[in-house]
């Protein structure tokens, strides 16, 4: 009970931080992947239009990339406040 309740709120806060920086990384690595053996997804509609004139779908897929990353570092921001509530932001 003191492990779970007390122990594992603080140790969590290290691992939350890696897993949500490496969101971003999975997804560009899934993009990369899905363009190298030819798997519809993600990468699928940006991957054909890189070599072609297609540079509003390549912004749009950075943008896509980039709300991802902000939205992951805004959950863990949220998840460090519920594991300590010490942490606050002004």
């Amino acid at each position: 009970m003191v492990i779970f309740k007390h122990a594992l709120k603080n140790a969590l806060l290290a691992p939350i931080t890696v897993i949500m920086l490496h969101i971003g990384w999975l997804l560009g690595g899934t993009m990369v992947v899905e363009s190298m053996f030819g798997y519809p997804g993600i990468g699928d509609p940006a991957a054909p239009r890189g070599h072609v004139k297609g540079c509003p779908i390549i912004e749009a897929g950075a943008l896509f990339m980039t709300f991802v990353a902000t939205a992951t570092q805004l959950l863990a921001d949220f998840t460090y406040i519920y594991l300590n509530p010490r942490i606050r932001y002004h």
